[in-house]
């Protein structure tokens, strides 16, 4: 992870914990170079998937399709 105060591309996790909604994760995070301290979160994205058919036309994925 980028650094925002130095720019410097290696950090260390030093600790990581579910945030607040339960689905996010907070990071702290410390820069090598600089020594400064910042925290990231990370969200999950839920990818929206498209089926291409025969026919090439496309819809949207349905697990429900599959049973």
């Amino acid at each position: 992870m980028k650094c925002p105060f130095c720019g410097y591309y290696d950090t260390r996790v030093v600790d990581s914990r579910p945030a607040a909604e339960g689905s996010d994760i907070r990071r702290r995070r410390h820069c090598i170079k600089c020594e400064a301290r910042f925290t990231t979160y990370e969200t999950r994205e839920l990818a929206n998937f498209l089926v291409e058919k025969k026919s090439g036309r496309r819809e949207p994925y349905s697990r429900e399709k599959l049973e």
